[in-house]
């Protein structure tokens, strides 16, 4: 039996360190993004259609550097009385890829981009 008095034997750092990982696992496998969002706060998803002006205004209103860029379905994808699909994922854009393919120029970008213009 232990006195009141004596020290209680500390967990060890490596129990800490496991507790930590599986309370983190948990909450990144649980946690809704929406939950982790400020009061009021939407999220932003930049629509593949949207011009490049487009995408920078959104981000610049919010006060981000990047956003999600999906493909959300046309109406025309849409059967009777089926649900709304899901937008589809496409990746990340950002600010300073957005400004690094306008100053440098990259041709490969310039020529893929006008050759889709009807002047």
């Amino acid at each position: 039996m232990t006195s009141v008095d004596e020290p209680q034997i500390s967990e060890s750092p490596r129990k800490r360190r496991k507790d930590s990982n599986q309370r983190a696992h948990h909450f990144l496998h649980t946690a809704k993004l929406l939950d982790t969002c400020n009061a009021g706060q939407k999220l932003l998803l930049l629509e593949h259609s949207w011009t490049v002006a487009q995408a920078l205004k959104e981000l610049g209103d919010r006060r981000i550097f990047s956003a999600p860029l999906v493909i959300k379905p046309d109406l025309e994808d849409i059967q009777d009385g089926e649900d709304s699909p899901e937008p589809s994922f496409l990746g990340w854009i950002d600010v300073t890829t957005i400004l690094q393919a306008f100053i440098k120029g990259d041709s490969s970008f310039w020529t893929t981009w006008e050759a889709k213009q009807d002047y």
